[in-house]
């Protein structure tokens, strides 16, 4: 896979559990000095709220012209 552009989307690593991915991303998220774009700011831990569960969080499901594609006709 070759990126076309810095903002489009890219491969990401692929885990078996949600915890592996906690890891991953605390990893990744730290300051790589040869990254222009990179801040060397403290990385939290986010397998911390692992184990809060999910209750009383709300999910948005997106209906209509939310999910029409955006590809001008000619």
């Amino acid at each position: 896979m070759i990126p076309l552009s810095w903002n489009l989307d890219h491969i990401g690593p692929l885990t078996r559990t949600v915890r592996d991915a906690a890891v991953m991303l605390s990893v990744m998220a730290g300051y790589d000095p040869h990254d222009p774009a990179s801040i060397n700011v403290p990385v939290e831990d986010y397998r911390l709220h692992l184990e809060d569960g999910v209750e009383g969080w709300r999910v948005a499901l997106a209906q209509g012209i939310m999910l029409k594609r955006r590809i001008p006709k000619y």
